[in-house]
């Protein structure tokens, strides 16, 4: 019941957890430099509208069409890729996204429910998703000798909580201490510790040179992994 709150405990924790693995030296950061403080406040921004666009078209849109817009999002972002860098996609990787989509549609032509809104909704969240990639992706690049992934990572989580903070005391109810307090508890800071782990691992591919495409198509991967192994532990009739 409460989404952006709950997205700012998760990175204020990550934030909070980073720091504390910086100080018994499991995590390298550099000093923070004034220079770093405004692309990380306009990459934490492009994720938070990616958040809030994932839960707009989650409301207007059916499940199996936000799960087909979102496999456009390597080709969009691989379309972003060769407008910002020049650089092309392989043809079999083409051949590769052209399947994917195909498989997508027929797998989910019988539950479209597709109206206009819904359409803008998914739309939005797709280029947003790509637009994020290219951003994080130059955000380390530009930072690479000034600062290590793993602190570009915690400036993301840290750049959030003011972008957070308004939205939630403007557009929630805030709930009381005892529900904050409970069995959600352990499942909040078992999501922060991941949470943090994706945010670093992803940071460090990307100052290792890993194209956002790959890191999006990847990602597919994961979501393909899970739902495999989530009918196996929760199967359904």
């Amino acid at each position: 019941p409460h989404p952006l709150l709950a997205i700012l405990l998760q990175n204020a924790g990550a934030a909070l957890l980073s720091v504390g693995l910086f100080v018994v030296g499991v995590l390298p950061m550099r000093p923070v430099m004034r220079s770093h403080v405004l692309p990380s406040a306009a990459c934490s921004f492009v994720l938070i509208l990616v958040l809030l666009s994932s839960f707009w078209q989650l409301k207007v849109a059916s499940i199996p069409l936000v799960g087909v817009m979102r496999n456009f999002t390597p080709l969009v972002t691989a379309f972003f890729e060769w407008v910002v860098y020049r650089r092309s996609l392989p043809e079999n990787a083409v051949l590769a996204f052209s399947i994917t989509l195909l498989g997508s549609l027929l797998y989910s032509n019988q539950d479209f429910d597709a109206t206009a809104m819904a359409l803008v909704a998914c739309a939005c969240n797709v280029l947003l998703a790509a637009g994020m990639a290219i951003i994080e992706s130059h955000l380390c690049g530009q930072l690479k000798n000034e600062q290590t992934a793993q602190g570009v990572n915690c400036y993301r989580c840290v750049m959030s909580v003011p972008w957070l903070f308004p939205m939630i005391f403007l557009g929630e109810p805030l709930p009381t201490a005892e529900a904050l307090v409970g069995q959600s508890t352990a499942l909040l800071v078992l999501t922060t510790i991941f949470a943090c782990g994706i945010g670093q691992a992803a940071f460090t591919l990307s100052s290792w040179g890993a194209r956002p495409t790959t890191m999006l198509t990847t990602n597919m991967v994961y979501k393909l992994l899970t739902t495999i192994v989530g009918s196996l532990v929760f199967p359904t009739d």
